[in-house]
């Protein structure tokens, strides 16, 4: 083959494996916190974040070969956000962060979007992500795992969302979801 041909071949073998990439790497994707779409919010019964089904997520984390820093309290910036219908949610459990010592330089507030079933935990990523995703994994075990009476998801909070929501000097972001609000009201 002549050069031509294989810069063809290069440029094509690129172009596939950004598709592939482009098109596996986004799944996850929680609406709460994604731009507001044309019809503004989820429909009824999609569950409204983003998970079809009301199946259990795994309650331990991938594994991790790296050790995790020790979770902190005080230099831990915190935002809660409500993604549910149910009034002062996000304040409830920001009032229980800050009596731990936890940071909120904001008030809670309410999720871009509604109709969030599953509560979960975001940390920002960059070169403090162990340390934030320890932090966010304390909070989960600690404030949310025995209410919820299961583990939240950890998730870092990326690209894929948009964070104009959250603040730059937030690491860790609590999005309360519908399962939050059940166990409230039932206990």
């Amino acid at each position: 083959m002549n050069l031509g041909t294989w810069r063809i071949v290069i440029i094509v073998v690129l172009v596939v494996t950004g598709v592939a990439v482009l098109a596996n790497g986004f799944d996850d994707a929680d609406p709460a916190f994604a731009a507001p779409s044309a019809t503004g919010s989820p429909s009824p019964g999609d569950g409204g974040d983003g998970d079809p089904t009301d199946s259990p997520e795994p309650s331990d984390p991938p594994d991790d070969p790296s050790p995790t820093p020790p979770p902190r309290t005080s230099a831990v910036l915190v935002k809660v956000f409500n993604g549910t219908t149910v009034t002062g949610l996000a304040g409830v459990v920001q009032d229980d962060l800050v009596a731990a010592e936890y940071v909120a330089p904001n008030d809670p507030a309410n999720a871009p979007t509604e109709g969030v079933t599953r509560t979960r935990v975001y940390f920002r990523g960059g070169p403090n992500a162990d340390q934030n995703r320890a932090d966010a994994t304390y909070i989960a075990e600690t404030f949310l795992r025995d209410t919820i009476g299961r583990m939240p998801k950890v998730e870092e909070l990326s690209s894929i969302y948009t964070v104009e929501f959250v603040p730059n000097t937030v690491t860790v972001v609590v999005l309360v979801g519908q399962d939050y609000a059940d166990a409230i009201a039932a206990g």
